[in-house]
């Protein structure tokens, strides 16, 4: 599953290529994948154009110059890909631009694509935790999420609604780096030891 790093290359990587584009139209042949619903989507996107894109956690949000967003969880085997012409025998939705086009690829169709008029309020957002990587993601406010968590420390770490970005991989990285067993009950770690987990996860991400 793509977490942090890969989310954030992928967003680096369409910045150059998608903003400033206007989405002409809209197809998709797994309606499932939409939040609310397809129809709503395409409402929603076609005839605007795409203002930024940026990552929280491991989403993409694009914010379209509606000032409303586009965000996209690719999940396990989802990811984005922009050309002229894409051939994939995963494509499940395709946003035709006025220049190239951009599609999500998704063996498994467990990707969510969702159209969100009000991004701030919206319920799946307001409950990510914090950044790892930004300025606001201080020692001492790791520690305090470490000290309101119960459960093994593997699993606290890849809590989206702790601390956004860490998956399984980056999570046994991160353990892996600081020596600490993944199986360890989250209050039993020592105060050294979270100084040496809050190093890793700046490091490793």
């Amino acid at each position: 599953m793509p977490e942090l790093p890969e989310v954030e290359t992928t967003v680096r990587e369409l910045e150059n290529k998608i903003i400033g584009r206007k989405i002409l139209r809209a197809w998709t042949d797994a309606e499932k994948l939409f939040k609310p619903n397809f129809l709503e989507f395409e409402k929603g996107v076609i005839g605007r154009t795409i203002k930024g894109i940026d990552r929280r956690g491991k989403n993409i949000v694009i914010e379209l110059d509606s000032g409303k967003h586009i965000l996209v969880h690719q999940k396990l085997t989802g990811s984005l890909l922009y050309g002229a012409e894409i051939k994939n025998p995963y494509i499940h939705l395709i946003l035709y631009l006025d220049k190239g086009k951009l599609a999500l690829s998704d063996l498994r169709k467990f990707a969510k694509v969702a159209f969100i008029p009000d991004l701030e309020n919206y319920p799946d957002y307001q409950k990510l935790g914090p950044e790892p990587l930004s300025r606001n993601f201080s020692l001492g406010k790791f520690e305090e999420i470490l000290k309101k968590s119960k459960g093994k420390i593997k699993k606290v770490l890849m809590d989206q609604q702790k601390i956004v970005g860490i998956g399984n991989i980056y999570a046994d990285e991160i353990l892996f780096e600081t020596k600490i067993s993944p199986l360890r009950e989250t209050p039993e770690i020592k105060p050294a030891e979270i100084k040496i987990l809050y190093q890793a996860i700046k490091k490793i991400l």
